[in-house]
Protein backbone atom coordinates (compact mmCIF):
# COMPACT_ATOMS: atom_id res chain seq x y z
CA UNK A 1 0.00 0.00 0.00
CA UNK A 2 1.22 3.70 -0.38
CA UNK A 3 1.31 4.43 3.33
CA UNK A 4 3.45 1.51 3.80
CA UNK A 5 5.86 2.42 1.46
CA UNK A 6 6.38 5.90 3.01
CA UNK A 7 6.83 4.58 6.11
CA UNK A 8 9.64 2.50 4.97
CA UNK A 9 11.06 5.16 3.30
CA UNK A 10 10.77 7.29 6.48
CA UNK A 11 12.28 4.13 8.52
CA UNK A 12 15.16 3.83 6.43
CA UNK A 13 15.46 7.64 6.32
CA UNK A 14 15.92 7.35 9.93
CA UNK A 15 18.51 4.11 10.39
CA UNK A 16 20.51 6.34 7.48
CA UNK A 17 20.37 9.51 10.06
CA UNK A 18 20.99 7.51 12.88
CA UNK A 19 23.63 5.99 11.47
CA UNK A 20 25.51 9.30 10.39
CA UNK A 21 24.50 10.54 13.57
CA UNK A 22 26.05 7.90 15.87
CA UNK A 23 29.48 8.32 13.33
CA UNK A 24 29.85 11.83 13.73
CA UNK A 25 29.34 11.48 17.44
CA UNK A 26 32.25 9.08 17.72
CA UNK A 27 34.64 10.76 15.58
CA UNK A 28 33.98 14.03 17.76
CA UNK A 29 34.46 12.39 20.64
CA UNK A 30 38.03 11.12 19.39
CA UNK A 31 38.31 14.96 17.90
CA UNK A 32 38.11 16.31 21.56
CA UNK A 33 40.34 13.90 23.19
CA UNK A 34 42.79 14.58 20.00
CA UNK A 35 45.85 16.11 22.28
CA UNK A 36 45.57 13.53 25.25
CA UNK A 37 45.80 10.65 22.47
CA UNK A 38 48.67 12.34 20.69
CA UNK A 39 50.29 14.76 23.14
CA UNK A 40 53.43 15.31 21.16
CA UNK A 41 52.13 14.89 17.30
CA UNK A 42 54.29 16.60 14.37
CA UNK A 43 53.15 20.29 13.33
CA UNK A 44 53.24 18.60 9.66
CA UNK A 45 51.70 14.85 10.51
CA UNK A 46 48.60 16.58 12.87
CA UNK A 47 46.99 18.42 9.82
CA UNK A 48 47.77 15.76 7.45
CA UNK A 49 46.43 13.47 9.50
CA UNK A 50 43.02 15.64 10.53
CA UNK A 51 42.67 16.33 6.56
CA UNK A 52 42.69 12.63 5.76
CA UNK A 53 40.24 11.89 8.61
CA UNK A 54 38.28 14.61 7.51
CA UNK A 55 38.64 13.03 3.61
CA UNK A 56 37.71 9.58 5.26
CA UNK A 57 34.10 10.91 6.97
CA UNK A 58 33.23 12.90 3.93
CA UNK A 59 33.29 9.36 2.06
CA UNK A 60 32.16 7.31 5.24
CA UNK A 61 28.90 9.75 5.70
CA UNK A 62 28.36 9.70 1.78
CA UNK A 63 28.26 6.41 1.40
CA UNK A 64 26.21 5.81 4.31
CA UNK A 65 23.58 8.40 2.86
CA UNK A 66 24.01 7.97 -0.73
CA UNK A 67 24.71 4.09 -1.67
CA UNK A 68 21.21 3.09 -0.98
CA UNK A 69 19.80 5.32 -3.33
CA UNK A 70 22.11 5.27 -5.75
CA UNK A 71 21.43 1.18 -5.90
CA UNK A 72 17.75 2.19 -6.32
CA UNK A 73 18.30 4.47 -9.09
CA UNK A 74 20.74 2.12 -11.08
CA UNK A 75 17.24 -0.41 -10.30
CA UNK A 76 15.49 2.29 -12.40
CA UNK A 77 13.67 3.80 -9.30
CA UNK A 78 14.91 7.11 -9.32
CA UNK A 79 11.47 8.44 -7.38
CA UNK A 80 11.73 6.37 -4.57
CA UNK A 81 15.72 7.20 -4.56
CA UNK A 82 15.10 10.78 -4.38
CA UNK A 83 12.67 10.36 -2.07
CA UNK A 84 14.98 8.01 0.71
CA UNK A 85 17.68 11.05 0.04
CA UNK A 86 14.89 13.81 1.19
CA UNK A 87 13.90 11.33 4.02
CA UNK A 88 17.75 11.04 5.07
CA UNK A 89 17.98 15.17 5.01
CA UNK A 90 14.64 15.33 7.07
CA UNK A 91 15.64 13.10 9.71
CA UNK A 92 19.75 14.14 10.12
CA UNK A 93 18.13 18.05 10.29
CA UNK A 94 15.91 16.78 13.23
CA UNK A 95 18.92 15.25 14.91
CA UNK A 96 20.79 18.23 14.22
CA UNK A 97 18.05 21.05 15.99
CA UNK A 98 17.72 18.50 19.00
CA UNK A 99 22.22 18.85 19.51
CA UNK A 100 21.13 22.52 18.69
CA UNK A 101 18.46 22.66 21.17
CA UNK A 102 20.88 20.51 23.75
CA UNK A 103 23.54 22.93 23.80
CA UNK A 104 21.90 25.70 24.00
CA UNK A 105 20.34 24.44 27.37
CA UNK A 106 23.19 23.45 28.81
CA UNK A 107 25.12 26.70 27.87
CA UNK A 108 22.12 28.23 30.43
Amino acid sequence: MWWHKKDNVSKTGLIQAAEVFGYVFLFSRIMANGEAIFPHINKTFGPMMFLTLFCFSVLACGLMVFYRPYMLFVDKKGKEAMELVLSTTKWLGIFALIVIVAVAAMSR
